[in-house]
């Protein structure tokens, strides 16, 4: 969404990262809206996010637009806007699943944003935060599930070798019948 800035005739405009990725091509992109809409500069956030900086207030919703078409996420409702993942199988060699994909699937199930990290491993990298939720991967799409609570650590265990379905059913409050996977 669109920021306050110091000028008050414009303002900053951001979005995050679909599961903090950004190919070349979303970058040229982003490059030239910054140099048609704003002031010419991008500030990434720690957040796995983007903020164009300069944006005429008249043009941050054209400009929040081109960012959403960029395939960014650019509204708190989005399912991707709270789940956060490891890079996963897919770049490191200790992760026992695909989590950037299983992410994907996960925010498609759930429909609405749930604040939830997928690891790889019992490592649990890229974890910028606490999460409510968080799944760890143990075998290829099968997961267990902790929810936060007052103590340290990932917080209670709430059920094993979830498959991304029965998490998703775990998550929205809408379990499955044949869902005996209680830790």
């Amino acid at each position: 969404g669109a920021r306050a800035s110091l000028d008050a005739d414009r303002c900053s405009v951001g979005a995050q990262f679909v599961l903090g990725r950004l190919d070349a091509a979303q970058l040229e992109r982003l490059a030239a809206l910054a140099e048609a809409d704003g002031d010419g500069t991008l500030a990434m956030t720690p957040w796995q996010g983007v903020f164009v900086h300069g944006v005429r207030h008249a043009r941050a919703p054209a400009v929040l637009d081109a960012l959403a078409a960029l395939g960014l996420v650019c509204t708190p409702g989005d399912p991707l806007a709270a789940l956060v993942a490891c890079t996963g199988s897919a770049g490191c060699a200790k992760s026992h699943a695909d989590t950037k994909r299983d992410a994907l699937a996960l925010a498609a199930r759930v429909g609405q944003p749930v604040d939830v990290h997928l690891s790889g491993c019992e490592r649990h990298c890229a974890l910028p935060h606490p999460a409510t939720h968080t799944l760890v991967a143990v075998a290829p799409a099968h997961y267990d599930l902790y929810r936060r609570d007052a103590g340290a650590g990932l917080g209670a265990p709430l059920a094993r070798h979830l498959t991304i379905d029965q998490a998703a059913a775990r998550l929205t409050g809408t379990r499955h019948s044949q869902d005996t996977t209680d830790a």
